[in-house]
């Protein structure tokens, strides 16, 4: 990254890309593709598409991304895409920003955990400590309990795989990969203040006292995936 001294936070969207583009690998499909991403944050937390709304809020960003985040493929989007631009928007706005990611990133503004990223990576936060939080890329598109292996990003589903030594047969990995999402469920649930945002996998949920709801911006949801999130909650009470 080459960024020079900051002293001040964007005003408007025309000072905010040009912040981001002195980060390396800077794009304007990297643009598009986070700022749909805050937006849609700002959409259901504020009930606005300026992500401005957003300067004060708290994100936490799992799976964040790094450059290492991604497998060499024909199917897989350009690797820049896989930098960690949702928390450089959120600090460049002045946001306060975590993002933790496995993956190894150089300096950045906003405060970067490295680590394996799970359920584990929330314990660090206290109740209602954030007011959104972003999970993407990590589970695919899987939002019910039938999961699809092929949807799990590779490297993580190759170190649930791993996890214990000797590698375990898809049946097995199925119930790691449900263990995590319980576990990540769970903690966002936790670490969310009531009426915060829960971004999981692209699909708005709103924390309601012991729940998940749909937000009003996206009330069919998909197919099975609130009530999904509902029982991953109470899994781990009952």
């Amino acid at each position: 990254m080459h960024m020079g001294s900051m002293q001040k936070f964007a005003a408007n969207e025309k000072e905010l890309k040009g912040m981001l583009s002195r980060y390396n690998g800077y794009s304007e499909k990297c643009w598009e593709r986070a700022h749909g991403i805050v937006a849609n944050m700002a959409r259901n937390l504020r009930h606005s598409d300026d992500i401005f709304t957003l300067k004060t809020a708290r994100v936490l960003d799992l799976c964040c991304g790094s450059i290492m985040h991604y497998e060499p493929s024909p199917n897989r989007l350009p690797p820049e895409l896989y930098l960690p631009w949702v928390p450089r928007i959120f600090y460049h706005i002045g946001a306060k920003a975590v993002g933790i990611d496995n993956g190894e990133n150089g300096e950045e503004k906003f405060q970067l955990i490295r680590e394996n990223v799970g359920g584990q990576s929330f314990t660090r936060f206290e109740n209602s400590s954030f007011d959104l939080v972003n999970v993407a890329a990590l589970f695919g598109d899987n939002l019910t309990s039938e999961i699809n292996l092929a949807r799990v990003p590779y490297s993580f589903r190759e170190s649930l795989r791993h996890e214990q030594g000797a590698p375990c047969d898809d049946g097995a990995l199925k119930q790691r990969v449900l263990g995590v999402m319980e576990t990540v469920i769970r903690e966002a649930h936790r670490v969310l203040s009531e009426g915060g945002v829960f971004l999981f996998e692209g699909i708005p949920f709103i924390k309601s006292l012991s729940r998940f709801e749909y937000s009003k911006s996206y009330p069919e949801g998909k197919p099975g995936s609130l009530a999904f999130v509902n029982e991953m909650i109470l899994a781990v009470r009952s």
